[in-house]
């Protein structure tokens, strides 16, 4: 099964532009930063969650 996932974040731009200089991404837009992050932590957390329940963590995988 597929599952597209959509949103809109307000983000403070000078804070998190700070950030991710900081941590050396300086090959990507903002809007990249953000969303490979929310999506990374994302599917993280739900594989941990399947993981400490017993569930298969391969059970979620990002395709697109």
């Amino acid at each position: 099964m597929k599952i597209k996932i959509e949103m809109t974040l307000n983000v403070d731009a000078e804070e998190l532009e700070a950030y991710r200089d900081e941590l050396g991404y300086h090959g990507e837009t903002l809007r990249e930063f953000v969303s490979d992050w929310v999506i990374s932590d994302g599917v993280g957390s739900l594989e941990n969650a399947l993981m400490n329940n017993g569930y298969n963590p391969r059970a979620v995988e990002v395709v697109a």
